[in-house]
């Protein structure tokens, strides 16, 4: 279990920095170019109720996929690591992915006092900028692209490299 803050909420950003996975948080210059749409406002809602830094933003955007196996034990880390949570979660790649993945069965009654799961699209950029994200699982193309946009700042993650069809 991480460290913890004040209020017992786990410093992902302390306990992770003594594994030396680094990365950064994005800048808060994006909120300009948004509209408050009812999505975001819902999603924000829950965000400002965490504590700064200490939520987990698992995406891993409409063409990765993790196996059923990858996300059970995804799944089963963000459970059994009492971390908040926000995850944007595509189960198929699109119409023509005929093997969905799923939640593990009572994943989301187990967890619903600490995460969000959200199947629909967000406005990820949007979404990472918010204060209370401190640790990202996310595709390695993103990683990059936030890298070469220059909104990488400061937050940890954690890359899925994937090469399935």
């Amino acid at each position: 279990m991480a460290e913890t803050t004040e209020g017992n909420i786990p410093d992902v950003d302390r306990s992770l920095q003594e594994t030396g996975y680094t990365g950064g948080s994005l800048t808060s210059k994006l909120e300009e170019k948004y509209e408050d749409t009812d999505t975001w406002l819902a999603i924000k809602a829950w965000l400002d109720s965490q504590k700064t830094k200490s939520v987990v933003h698992v995406s891993f955007g409409s063409e990765a996929k993790p196996s059923q196996t990858e996300l059970n034990e995804i799944a089963l880390g963000l459970e059994l690591s009492g971390l908040p949570f926000f995850w944007v979660l595509k189960t198929r790649r699109g119409p023509w992915d005929t093997e969905p993945v799923e939640l593990p069965e009572g994943f989301e009654e187990r967890t619903k006092e600490r995460g969000m799961v959200w199947r629909g699209w967000v406005e990820l950029l949007r979404t990472l900028s918010h204060d209370s994200i401190g640790l990202v699982l996310l595709i390695a193309v993103w990683e990059r692209q936030l890298k070469l946009s220059g909104l990488l700042n400061r937050w940890w993650c954690w890359l899925l490299c994937t090469t399935k069809d």
